[in-house]
């Protein structure tokens, strides 16, 4: 489920497997994109035959239609939007972490789970706040570095950890949190 790369910076790090999308002309589908990414890996490449035949395939419209994403408003991402995508999707629960930290990043990631992330990606490429924006988890290093497939920016993105954290925090430290079931649940 992880393969190795070297950075820009000529570090060494395990990633996930994640598929990678570019959200192409609409900047306003960054959490869509992320969210198809995930979907594909738990689909396509997650080591869980229970898992990958019981996640959906689904298109980016059924995405768009199923988290409510409006053209230029994006995604509202709350604890109403999780509940309905793990009512949607059953092989996955959704948690959305309101206070997250790196070691709850750390703690998904070493079990082979991505996470998406929510930042300002303006604020901490620029240091000037924009919008809220959506990527996913795919390696961490030593240091806390991430990677980060970015749906606007590109796959395999490394970012510094100081760097992360300051767009981070202003969009509260967000972090969507998928863990696979594995059992099925009876209807009473």
């Amino acid at each position: 489920m992880k393969r190795q790369i070297i950075t820009n910076d000529g570090r060494k790090v395990q990633i996930l497997r994640v598929p990678y999308y570019y959200q192409s002309e609409s900047d306003w589908l960054c959490f869509v994109f992320s969210l198809k990414m995930c979907l594909d890996y738990f689909k396509n490449i997650y080591q869980s035959d229970f898992i990958r035949s019981n996640t959906p395939n689904k298109s980016v419209d059924e995405l768009k239609h199923l988290t409510h994403t409006g053209q230029f408003m994006g995604t509202r991402v709350d604890d109403s939007l999780v509940n309905e995508l793990s009512r949607e999707i059953p092989s996955i629960k959704f948690s959305l972490d309101e206070k997250c930290s790196i070691n709850t990043l750390l703690d998904n990631f070493n079990k082979n789970l991505p996470a998406i992330v929510l930042y300002n990606c303006s604020y901490m490429l620029y240091e000037e706040e924009g919008p809220g924006h959506a990527g996913v988890i795919i390696g961490i290093l030593d240091d806390n570095d991430l990677i980060l497939h970015n749906p606007w920016l590109g796959p395999e993105v490394l970012v510094k950890w100081k760097d992360f954290q300051k767009g981070w925090e202003l969009e509260y430290n967000k972090v969507v949190i998928m863990k696979p079931e594995t059992q099925t649940k009876l209807e009473v």
